[in-house]
């Protein structure tokens, strides 16, 4: 294929102007510009050269018979929309060199299956795989430190989601699961959903949404919920250093908390606090008291014993009561 097919300036390509389904792009180029191929509704296939660093924004877009996309190591971004309503888009290699996925770089990549992020990739960013209904696989890389909002919404297909030990962030909004029966979730597995209480609220629970709000004391009974908290306390079990309830939970923020569970009888849930050691020695009369008043004998039961287990009775008249029960 000639030159005259492409308008190459600087090495950046600005506009393709052939109309072959199979193209080979110029070994000099090492950019291709915006809009460069915008809506090549005949192109098929595109071999990139080895010296390509840079895919400008919506420079694909619209190229709805293009199959596959391999994309050279050395490449360091592609831009906004580069590969959007790509609906025909199958295969997508992203090389390790990458640094940079720019919002919506592939919406609407309906028959898109798996996609593997490189390592280098620090955030999927806000409607990166919008809408990609078919995408059954997303591997993400440690390192790998937030999800913005809307990143994999409406991805229907997806049934399950590993999160790397280095994530900071997850939008509350990053994934819509309304039509989802299984994921995984920071290596937590919730199939059973009876065993999680997700059956019975019908939504996606984001645990970072809900240690947000414990960590900045925006507490409310909504987020005292039984399922919310057991999420937390197996996240908590399985990484203190990095989900700290016990330092997180302090004073009336975790007072409240438990007044929650404790006035639902919220059993399981409690008993799994009790495990995790994160109800600490000043609450802990203070919570026997309140599931005497509220009628919660198995509650109680098991707080006196936590406390005889963990603080030991600190006079005769705790120990009198401890051995009433």
């Amino acid at each position: 294929m000639r030159d005259f097919n492409f308008d190459i300036r600087n090495g950046i390509l600005r506009k393709y102007g052939g109309f072959f389904p199979d193209v080979v792009i110029p070994e000099h180029v090492t950019g291709i510009g915006s809009n460069a191929f915008l809506n090549c509704r005949h192109l098929e296939s595109v071999q990139f050269p080895k010296g390509l660093t840079a895919i400008g924004d919506s420079a694909f877009f619209g190229c709805r018979n293009l199959e596959r996309v391999l994309l050279p190591e050395g490449l360091e971004v592609i831009g906004q929309e580069a590969f959007g309503q790509c609906t025909n888009l199958k295969e997508v290699h992203l090389p390790d060199s990458l640094l940079e996925l720019k919002n919506n770089a592939f919406n609407y990549c309906t028959e898109l299956r798996k996609i593997v992020i490189p390592k280098n990739i620090k955030k999927i960013r806000k409607l990166t795989f919008y809408y990609c209904s078919g995408l059954e696989e997303l591997i993400l890389p440690e390192g790998l430190l937030a999800i913005e909002e809307q990143a994999l919404y409406r991805c229907s297909s997806l049934k399950e989601i590993r999160l790397p030990d280095s994530i900071d962030y997850v939008n509350e909004a990053a994934v819509d699961y309304q039509n989802q029966h299984e994921f995984i979730y920071k290596n937590i597995r919730f199939s059973n959903l009876e065993q999680t209480g997700l059956s019975r609220t019908r939504r996606y629970i984001n645990p970072y949404y809900c240690i947000d709000i414990i960590k900045n004391h925006e507490f409310d009974r909504e987020i005292c919920s039984s399922e919310k908290m057991r999420i937390l306390i197996q996240m908590h079990q399985q990484n203190p250093a990095l989900i700290p309830l016990n330092r997180w939970l302090r004073g009336k923020n975790f007072a409240e908390l438990m007044r929650g569970l404790i006035y639902s009888n919220a059993v399981s849930t409690v008993k799994d606090s009790l495990q995790a050691g994160i109800v600490p020695k000043e609450h802990i009369d203070y919570l026997i008291r309140y599931a005497i008043e509220n009628e919660k004998p198995e509650i109680q039961v098991m707080l006196v014993n936590y406390k005889r287990e963990k603080f030991g009775f600190e006079s005769i008249a705790d120990k009198a009561k401890g051995m009433r029960l």
